[in-house]
């Protein structure tokens, strides 16, 4: 990681995933939005409220907002009949582990994930219009095939922008870099070969960030302020730091994940929020190359 100057303002991307999942979902990323604590967000538009996206980019302008492609929760865009391989029995699409089982082991077939993506990015462009930027729920790209795949619709689509999984550690005090790959070697392995799948993608025409933030050592949920104010912490372009906020919890639709969507809702919110990473230098921008240097 490169060494700045402690006056080099620090730009961080903030995106809150999963809009469109549910109402509480929605009205804390709205929330946020308005505070200034997250400066873009992506929509599931296979999910339940997803018509909600419509007034986003005329009430949040400057808010880049992109396609959280999804293929491993709720029901498909299209007739589960057209895309049998992703789906179950009754119709809702497989889990994110069933998905990466299935595609390893070669029974899901590529037309059915390419036709569901398009048909994701139209009803976006049906709902919002041109979607900013790309990722997928769940991380569902990141796997070896998957990844190209996502990739090439995305450029077909027009989308030059999407996430990247390069990972930018960030760590407690005094506990560096080289004492997290010894003690998380798996974790390490898995950044080699994301970083060989970012610079395929930038060689393909997409940007994206340097990286996305990974906390080791942190609780992510209420320490979101301490990760990115860490005066260690330095980069030459911008970084993306990844929330999933919700007013209440849903275990119903959140899996694992329930407590610490509350948690960082009220961080994101917390009155010190601006000023304590005015303090440390880091700019909040918003998403995408031609969002590159905006403000928010």
């Amino acid at each position: 990681m490169e060494t700045r100057s402690s006056t080099k303002l620090r730009q961080v991307i903030i995106t809150a995933d999963d809009y469109g999942m549910c109402g509480d979902v929605n009205c804390a990323i709205e929330e946020c939005l308005e505070f200034g604590s997250v400066t873009s967000t992506n929509v599931m538009v296979n999910m339940p409220a997803r018509e909600q996206a419509a007034t986003l980019r005329s009430r949040f302008p400057t808010t880049a907002l992109g396609l959280h492609w999804t293929i491993c929760q709720g029901s498909p865009v299209l007739s589960p009949a057209a895309i049998p391989s992703l789906v179950k029995q009754n119709g809702e699409f497989l889990s994110a582990k069933e998905i990466r089982t299935r595609w390893l082991s070669g029974n899901i077939e590529p037309v059915h994930v390419r036709a569901e993506l398009l048909a994701q990015y139209r009803l976006f462009a049906d709902i919002i219009g041109t979607p900013d930027y790309w990722n997928s729920h769940e991380n569902t790209h990141v796997y070896p095939g998957l990844f190209s795949l996502f990739v090439r619709v995305g450029k077909e689509c027009g989308m030059s922008a999407m996430r990247s999984h390069r990972r930018v550690i960030v760590t407690p005090t005094g506990f560096v870099k080289v004492a997290h790959r010894v003690r998380h070697p798996l974790f390490y392995v898995k950044g080699l070969v994301i970083r060989f799948y970012s610079r395929w993608a930038e060689n393909e025409g997409m940007w994206m960030p340097k990286g996305l933030v990974y906390s080791s050592g942190y609780d992510k949920a209420s320490q979101i302020i301490t990760i990115l104010s860490n005066s260690s912490y330095r980069y030459d372009r911008p970084v993306e730091f990844v929330v999933h906020p919700s007013i209440r919890e849903r275990p119903d639709l959140f899996g694992e994940v329930v407590v610490s969507r509350v948690t960082e809702y009220n961080t994101l919110r917390t009155k010190t929020f601006h000023s304590t990473l005015a303090e440390a230098k880091v700019k909040l921008i918003t998403f995408g190359k031609r969002w590159e240097n905006s403000t928010v």
